[in-house]
């Protein structure tokens, strides 16, 4: 019985990673309407602009302004690979949460387990919507996460929890 769990959660977990693949290869090849948002901003940042104020952006940009810093180097590069590497990282983010999450929390959890729960986390709504939009939430909540698993080092797990 083991092994079909087994073989289950693995084909799941395949079919996931193929769908996540096929999905960044997707949304770089077209578009996602909030990452303009930052991009646009961030090149608002370079040009000395009120990134707060630009009305020609989708959505007016409301992140605090230390987020211009980080999105700013983004908006040195032409706004389709800037859009790559962005959804490329997002992905790797949405990738990794759920190891990082059962980590936090200090589940003890088998390989077979934490497939299982990667694949349903990719295809669950928030992250799909996260992804094609362009959003920058799974950034930000692994960036959180590494801030609270971090030990030591006060000052750098400050600066994470920003």
């Amino acid at each position: 019985m083991a092994t079909k769990k087994t073989f289950i959660s693995t084909g799941f977990f395949l079919i996931s990673i193929a769908y996540l693949v096929y999905a960044v290869i997707h949304i770089i090849s077209t578009s996602a309407p909030d990452f303009y948002v930052y991009y646009y901003a961030g090149k608002d940042f370079l040009h000395g602009i009120n990134a707060y104020a630009d009305t020609a952006l989708y959505t007016l940009f409301t992140y605090p302004p230390v987020s211009l810093v980080a999105i700013s180097p983004l908006a040195l590069l032409p706004v389709q690979i800037s859009q790559a590497i962005f959804v490329i990282i997002s992905s790797f983010c949405i990738f990794a949460l759920p190891f990082f999450s059962m980590k936090g929390l200090r589940v003890p959890f088998p390989l077979i387990t934490l497939s299982f729960i990667t694949a349903c986390f990719i295809f669950s709504f928030p992250t799909k919507f996260t992804l094609g939009m362009g959003q920058i939430n799974a950034i930000a909540l692994l960036i959180f996460m590494f801030g609270i698993l971090i030990k030591r080092r006060p000052f750098f797990k400050s600066l994470l929890l920003i």
